[in-house]
């Protein structure tokens, strides 16, 4: 938290629009403006959790330098044979060490791949068994993966009831507070 004005420093010398908020975690807010955003939306981040939001107008840059990856669709189907609508069951099935979601018991990334696919597919009964049994748990995981934080219940609001005025992002000098740029629907 110390470094925290250095970083706007530097992000207001750099001419970076940013803004900051107690209601709620970055993510949640970033996957809000990305969904409600009217043109192309570019996120730079190494968070899996973004490649749920993943479709024609919305991307993920993986910054690593000269390495650096534009995750699309395509990019999600060759890496991980699913749609990027299936990530979030995807991480229910594996789970993930970073959020301490436990995944299901032997379900690594190939039987969680045709798992979903199983879904689809009836005739893939094995998998979809695996599914079913373990049906309590794999929702469990999909509520902690969905819910946003909210640790600040007394300050948090539902992020489906905030708006985001884009002109205001789109022409702002840095902001201080969140609520310059959201309104109450």
């Amino acid at each position: 938290f110390v470094q925290l004005e250095y970083i706007k420093a530097s992000l207001d010398y750099l001419r970076i629009k940013w803004i900051e908020t107690d209601c709620c975690e970055c993510d949640d807010y970033i996957a809000m403006i990305a969904q409600q955003f009217d043109g192309k939306v570019f996120i730079s981040s190494t968070d899996t959790d973004f490649f749920q939001l993943v479709n024609d107008w919305v991307k993920i840059i993986k910054f690593k330098g000269k390495n650096s990856v534009l995750i699309d669709k395509q990019y999600i189907y060759r890496c991980y044979g699913i749609n990027p609508e299936d990530f979030v069951l995807y991480k229910a099935l594996v789970g993930d060490s970073s959020d301490n979601i436990r995944g299901i018991d032997n379900v690594g990334p190939k039987t969680a791949k045709k798992i979903i696919n199983s879904i689809l597919d009836s005739d893939n009964n094995r998998f979809f068994a695996i599914y079913n049994k373990n049906i309590d748990l794999i929702t469990r995981n999909l509520q902690l993966i969905k819910l946003p934080n909210k640790e600040m219940d007394h300050t948090c609001i539902d992020l489906k009831d905030l708006s985001v005025n884009f002109e205001l992002i789109k022409n702002f000098k840095p902001l201080k507070i969140i609520s310059e740029i959201t309104k109450e629907l």
